[in-house]
């Protein structure tokens, strides 16, 4: 039960703080661009929840006008393990198929892992 109350707490907040940011129009914005893509990736299923609302307050049809041919599974984790006070590290780990996406998802993460680490390295608020 006090899982729930977390968890519905949580995206309460993130709604809230989405909203602050004006998140919401620019999801509706990227949403109607003419060029826009095929397919998206959600950091978590908080993301997921208000683009699909939007997609769907859109006349988008999920799956079907938002689908990749590309992708047949995709799976991506991720946790930070504190090392002392002063170090942390990230492990992630990306498994996709076909194989052949793994080059270019291997470039993605390498492009990303900088920033990462500098979060990473930010001083805590």
């Amino acid at each position: 039960m006090a899982a729930a109350k977390v968890a519905a707490q949580r995206e309460i907040t993130y709604r809230q703080r989405v909203e602050q940011e004006g998140l919401g129009a620019e999801i509706v914005h990227f949403l109607r661009a003419k060029d826009r893509p095929r397919a998206v990736f959600v950091w978590s299923d908080l993301d997921a929840v208000p683009l699909l609302n939007a997609a769907h307050m859109s006349g988008i049809r999920v799956p079907e006008d938002w689908v990749s041919d590309d992708v047949i599974h995709d799976n991506a984790s991720m946790q930070v393990f504190s090392e002392g006070d002063t170090r942390r590290r990230l492990v992630w780990i990306h498994d996709t198929l076909p194989d052949p996406l793994a080059t270019w998802l291997a470039s993605a993460m390498d492009q990303m892992a900088p920033v990462f680490q500098q979060a990473l390295k930010s001083p805590k608020s």
